[in-house]
């Protein structure tokens, strides 16, 4: 929002200006401020993909298993896979935050666990970093094994 509003100054001012005239706009002190990153926002994921949340173990099972056996198969991590999979943990965030939820004692547990570890492969691709996101990964995988012991 804090964007939108100085793009809208920085267009209405640059719009009132004469053409032969170039004027830098000026922008308050207290503007500029406010337009600066805070550390919570830093923080904050960013959200590229929106997909909708889970709302039955028979759906987030499925979800689960698809997505986990498309993420077994990636081996090269070069770019492209880095992407899909990057892409694929969101669909694979909304059921473990499923399973977070709704599974019993350890399971649930793991499945927190999971969560944790599946933020980092989600950050790993998204950056392009191939060790991290292998690393996680590899760690991710074998929590799912732990989960899907007792999915059926």
């Amino acid at each position: 929002m804090k964007k939108l509003f100085i793009s809208t100054l920085l267009v209405a001012t640059f719009m009132s200006c004469k053409q032969e005239e170039v004027k830098a706009p000026v922008v308050p002190a207290e503007v500029k401020e406010s337009v600066a990153p805070s550390v919570e926002d830093a923080k904050k994921p960013v959200q590229h993909l929106k997909i909708a949340d889970i709302s039955s173990m028979d759906n987030a099972i499925k979800v689960f298993n698809e997505t986990v056996e498309k993420l077994k198969s990636k081996n090269k991590f070069d770019a492209a896979e880095l992407h899909d999979i990057h892409m694929i943990t969101y669909s694979t965030e909304k059921a473990i935050a499923y399973f977070s939820e709704n599974l019993t004692a350890e399971q649930k547990e793991i499945a927190k666990k999971a969560a944790v570890v599946l933020e980092e492969v989600h950050l790993a691709s998204e950056s392009n970093n191939k060790e991290a996101t292998q690393k996680n990964l590899t760690e991710f995988l074998s929590l799912a094994a732990k989960i899907a012991i007792n999915l059926k």
